[in-house]
């Protein structure tokens, strides 16, 4: 009855949303949406854990609570505070400021002991610091910003064949994306391209040189027909891992490592190539038998380090 004659459009005329409440609560895991009326959280300060907030405004006093959260910012729409009038923001009890805002943004940062002060914030949300957002397919943090696709050319040419294909299908997001991203052999990448590129690359260490160069400082170890994740080992000819990790070689760039020593292993890790929403394909570190199943994946929350 509801819907007939268009009956629920005159029930929900009158219903209308107040954009400018007193209260804001608003918790989030992720910061593809950041954004609750007129409280923004800027930053989240530890993975696999839940963001919250909750703002209070009471004759100009705004008393703030932030679980889980290094940075956030009030948006003072003039509806809400006229301009030129005075205000005060209490974080946790402590006034954080007190005066006249300049702007209608007013964001606020958190220091090493656990107070928060005035700072104005220009570099857009800052998710959980070991993991991408979510996003376009659900892509790496390595591939959300520049990077490039790199093969490994050692090995028998079976093995070069199976690792540039690998590269390809990585790097081909699909026919309705036209952006075609680089991919290039291991031997010729730039140092250069080194620190200013977040690198997804192809092959294990005997077969990429540039994960050969990082090895000691990944926190898969692996060997001949071996690859161990802490307490977690894989062992078989066609072993196989995939890593997501800080670059070792180059401070503030990512690698998405897809290794194997094998054309059976490079091909096993291919039917990884296709984004999927299955968790053990979403982890932060997989490792994969000779039948390219799974057998050991994981999180490094907030730490880079296996189990912690």
């Amino acid at each position: 009855m509801s819907y007939r004659d268009g009956n629920i459009f005159e029930v929900l005329a009158s219903v209308k949303r107040n954009p400018f409440p007193k209260r804001v609560v608003y918790s989030t895991f992720s910061l593809r949406y950041s954004q609750a009326y007129w409280l923004r959280i800027d930053q989240i300060k530890r993975g696999l854990e839940l963001a919250r907030i909750e703002g209070n405004l009471t004759e100009k006093i705004f008393a703030i609570q932030a679980e889980n959260i290094s940075a956030f910012s009030i948006l003072l729409d003039p509806q809400l505070v006229p301009a030129g009038e005075s205000i005060q923001v209490e974080v946790a009890g402590k006034v954080a400021f007190s005066g006249v805002p300049q702007g209608e943004v007013l964001s606020f940062s958190q220091l090493p002991d656990g107070s928060f002060v005035q700072k104005k914030w220009d570099s857009g949300p800052v998710g959980p610091p070991d993991h991408m957002e979510a996003g376009f397919r659900n892509r790496t943090i390595a591939q959300a910003a520049r990077h490039m696709y790199v093969y490994g050319t050692g090995g028998d040419a079976e093995t070069q064949k199976a690792s540039k294909e690998l590269a390809e299908e990585l790097a081909n997001w699909g026919p309705e994306i036209k952006v075609r991203w680089r991919i290039v052999a291991d031997k010729d990448v730039t140092a250069s391209e080194l620190e200013a590129y977040n690198l997804v690359l192809v092959g294990s260490s005997a077969l990429n040189r540039l994960v050969a160069r990082m090895r000691e400082k990944l926190p898969l170890l692996e060997q001949d027909g071996e690859i161990r994740a802490g307490s977690q080992t894989v062992r078989g000819k066609d072993v196989a891992y995939r890593l997501i990790y800080p670059n070792p070689l180059a401070p503030g760039r990512y690698v998405y490592i897809h290794a194997a020593g094998t054309a059976r292993g490079l091909k096993n890790l291919r039917r990884l190539a296709q984004p999927s929403w299955f968790p053990d394909r979403n982890a932060d570190y997989l490792l994969l038998d000779d039948q390219g199943a799974a057998k050991a994946a994981g999180l490094f929350k907030d730490r880079w380090e296996i189990g912690q």
